[in-house]
Formats: structure tokens, sequence, C-alpha cells
């Protein structure tokens, strides 16, 4: 049979469209960030600061404390806890550097 230069470039581009499809339909998606991280209740964020690869740091502002996330997966605790008796007066403030 008698097969064409056009016909074999054709029969080429189709073969390696077909095996990137079926190479691509394996790989996993990639995880969205997510659009929201919730705080722990009260928590007045200020001072924003990233760390480490996904990492994050918030202090809060009436309690003193330090909270932690992963800003891939959303998670997170709190890494310093409330302080009590932080005066939030003009004359008494708490900062952590």
């Amino acid at each position: 049979m008698f097969v064409t230069r056009t016909s074999w470039r054709r029969s080429i581009i189709v073969l390696l469209l077909l095996m990137f499809g079926i190479m691509t339909m394996g790989a996993a998606p990639a995880q969205a960030f997510p659009d929201v991280i919730p705080l722990p209740n009260g928590f007045q964020p200020e001072g924003i600061e990233s760390g480490n690869g996904t990492t994050f740091y918030v202090g809060s502002i009436p309690r003193g404390a330090i909270y932690r996330g992963d800003l891939r997966t959303g998670e997170g605790s709190v890494l310093v806890p409330a302080q009590p008796g932080l005066s939030q007066s003009k004359r008494a403030r708490a900062w952590r550097g």
C-alpha cells in the first residue's frame, strides 16, 4: 500500500496527541489554595507574615496571641496563646518582634 508524506505526518501528529492525552489523564490536578482561612474566635489579625514554604503567622491585637497556619491547606493552630493582663491602652502596649 502506498503511503503519502502528508498522510504519514498526519498519522504521527495524531499519535503524538493521543500519547499526550493519555499521559495527562493520570496527572492529578494541582490543589488550589483556599479562598478563606478561618482564625480562632475573637482573633483580630494584625501583622500577617509568611514563613518557610506555605507557612504564615498572624498576631492578634487584643490578646497578644500568635497563630501559625498553612496557606495551602488552610489548617493551623495557636502558636503562642493569649497573654492574660496585656493592656491595649495608649500608655502600655505589648510588642512581639
